[in-house]
This record gives C-alpha cells, structure tokens and sequence, in this order.
C-alpha cells in the first residue's frame, strides 16, 4: 500500500490537477477501507467470531491444548505394567517351521534331529460367508384337519435374505463407523462376495432406526435427570443441503439429532432441552440461553 498513499498537500497543482488528486484520493480512501475489512473478513474463524467449528474449512486454526508439559518421555513409564497382546486360548493350528537346508554350505537339514528354539504367535480372521437353507416342511393335524408350517426364523422372510449379521454389519459401517452407503456396499461385495445393492443396505438402515425408539427414550430420560449436561450443534450436508446436528450428552449418554434450523428451533426438535432443568454447558450460542434452566446455571466457552 505504500505505493498508493494519499496526498494532502496539493495547493500549488493548477486547479484541474488539484480535482484530479481529490478525487484519486477518495477512491484510495475507500478501496483501502475496503481492503481492510476484506482481510478482516479473511481472518475471521470459529475462534475469534460467532462462525461455527464448521466454516473453518481446511484453513482450521491449530488447536492449542491447555495441558501442562509434563517433563515425561513419550510412552510408558518405568513401573507401568504393561497390556500388550496376549495369547489366551489354545492356537486353533499350529505349524512346525523346520529348516530345509544350512544356507552356508547347501546340506540338507530334513534328515537330521531337530530341537525346539522358539514360539510365535500369529492373530488373522478368517471371512467367510454362510448359506442357509430352510426347507419348509408341513403337517396335517389329526385332530381338526389344519395344515400346519413349520416356524421360519424372523430374517428368513423371502425367498432369498441376509442374515442377521450381514444386516448388523452394514449397519455397524453405515451407522457407527460413518462409512457411506456406496462404499459398504463396495466392502461388502470385495470381502464378502456378497452382492448386496446400496438400496438394500438403505432399506436394512430404516428398519434397523425404527427398532431403536425404546433405546432413544431411554437416552432422553437418562439425560433430563442428569445434573449436567453438555450442548452443542454443528452444519453439515444431508442430501445436498446444510442441515444442522444437535448434541446433548453427559458422561455416559449421548443423543444426536439432525435438523434444518441451528437455533432454538432445531434444539427444541430433540426434545430434552426444552424439558431440561439441570445446568447446561455450552459455548455461549445465544439461542441455549431462552432455555429455563436452574438458578445456578454456568455457561463455559
């Protein structure tokens, strides 16, 4: 900017030099306001405004941690016992590795007496893919002529089905591990060899949440009688539109609940702020404080 200052003293320029100074130094006054506000703009993260965690983008400030250093050298300390893996079961194999011939010389080693040097332990799962077939057999009943069928199990509903645990495993990867609805059916189809299609796996999703409604009631009642209680929302995209998750949770219960509205709106579709008497723990989100709360209540940033 040093190359665009304003000048102040131009009373010895003729006069249509003097209107032309006027007016170049209004528009360098108003492009350097300009100029600053756009870079206070830029500098503007979740830390130093009122923009939330998820505008920060790929430019998110380094989180700084409040610990103390401790003086401690990385990893465990003299006297800590320690949990590394241990061998807690019979080997399900176990495979005698014997050497063939002496690498210096070439004579053969399979003819001559061989002692025990040392044990080593290997962990590995084997996938593998079960069918099951049901035959359906039926029965006349002697005594008022019904014909009876024999009792499927609840999965064996048509034809060809996925068991329980093909239907809890894209769950666990959909659900839990975040993983999205394309890409577990590409894991399911290279591990597995079972081609099971992405609406499936969406349809097995919507029946698994509609089976969860005592355990979410449950989660909410746990947290209202909790006597503190920690909340917070963040943007994301659902269908190509921002949607905002609502975090409410204790030490032990977590509920999240997704809507279109960050605000009061939104927080109020989960249910349990709106019933809450506890203190909340929040970040200052104006919207959190047209909640009743107790007297004592604290807020943190």
């Amino acid at each position: 900017m040093d190359d665009y200052k304003i000048m102040n003293d131009y009373t010895n320029f003729p006069p249509e030099a003097q209107e032309i100074i006027r007016k170049q130094n209004a528009i360098i006054a108003e492009l350097m306001a300009r100029i600053a506000e756009l870079e206070s703009r830029l500098n503007m993260n979740s830390t130093n405004s009122s923009k939330p965690p998820s505008s920060d983008g790929l430019t998110k400030p380094a989180v700084k941690s409040l610990r103390e250093k401790s003086g401690k050298k990385p990893g465990g300390q003299k006297g800590h016992k320690g949990h590394g893996l241990k061998i807690e079961r019979e080997p399900d194999e176990v495979v005698a590795v014997q050497p063939i011939e002496c690498p210096g010389c070439g004579c053969g080693l399979c003819n001559e007496a061989m002692f025990h040097a040392d044990t080593r332990y290997v962990y590995d799962v084997q996938i593998e893919v079960k069918l099951t077939e049901y035959d359906i057999h039926k029965a006349i009943c002697p005594c008022c002529g019904v014909t009876v069928a024999g009792t499927l199990p609840e999965e064996c509903k048509g034809t060809l089905n996925y068991g329980n645990k093909i239907r809890a495993l894209a769950v666990v990867l959909t659900q839990y591990a975040c993983v999205g609805i394309d890409k577990t059916h590409k894991i399911l189809r290279d591990l597995l060899d079972v081609s099971i299609s992405a609406g499936t796996i969406k349809n097995i999703t919507q029946q698994f949440a509609s089976k969860t409604g005592d355990t979410i009631a449950e989660i909410k009642k746990k947290l209202l009688e909790s006597p503190t209680l920690n909340v917070d929302e963040t943007g994301s995209r659902i269908n190509g539109r921002t949607q905002w998750f609502h975090v409410a949770s204790n030490a032990k219960y977590t509920l999240v609940t997704s809507h279109r509205k960050r605000g009061k709106e939104g927080s109020d579709a989960g249910i349990v702020l709106p019933k809450y008497k506890g203190v909340l723990v929040h970040d200052c989100w104006k919207p959190y404080f047209g909640f009743i709360m107790a007297p004592e209540i604290q807020t943190t940033r």
